[in-house]
């Protein structure tokens, strides 16, 4: 299986990495020169993606964007894409979120709407909509309260593209 990752080099994508090493497993990460906000690089990716069975939409920048183009490049094929969006938009409305998701919440709960548009649209690609609450990682250092490890997201994502036969997972949140 070829899987792609993007948001490769740290935290959750490091763990999606580790998880997928017996794998052929093409990482995307601007910390390894690949900026995926960069049109070459995103060329790149989907070139990648052509014979690939597995995208997973990990990196923050533009997730919108290369979410569209991997299910446009992939459109009725049986492929996966795994979304990786946020719980926090599950447990707080547009109304109601915490000031200091402003850049946060909006672009996870647009990804999060395109996703079901997508998942209505046609059953292939397969696109798992993950929503993990706060996961120990750089971005999560300041948040002292409960945070799931990388690892072990990685493996319930690892699980969820393996065990899909007679059903389909769309969305799952997470804490």
């Amino acid at each position: 299986m070829k899987v792609i990752i993007t948001g490769s080099a740290s935290g959750i994508g490091k763990a999606l990495v580790e998880k997928f090493k017996d794998h052929q497993v093409v990482g995307y990460d601007i910390i390894d020169g690949n900026d995926i906000t960069q049109d070459d690089v995103i060329i790149r990716l989907l070139d990648d993606c052509k014979d690939a069975d597995v995208f997973i939409n990990n990196a923050k920048p533009y997730q919108l964007i290369i979410l569209s183009k991997v299910y446009n490049l992939w459109k009725d094929q049986p492929k996966t894409i795994v979304n990786i969006s946020s719980a926090c938009t599950y447990l707080y409305s547009e109304d109601n979120y915490p000031e200091y998701f402003d850049n946060y919440y909006k672009p996870k709960q647009d990804l999060n709407q395109t996703v079901k548009m997508l998942q209505v649209k046609s059953d292939l690609p397969h696109i798992i909509n993950i929503r993990p609450s706060w996961v120990d990682t750089e971005a999560s250092a300041y948040h002292e309260g409960h945070k799931m490890q990388p690892e072990t997201l990685a493996n319930m994502i690892y699980d969820s593209i393996q065990k899909t036969e007679g059903y389909q997972i769309l969305d799952i949140v997470v804490r």
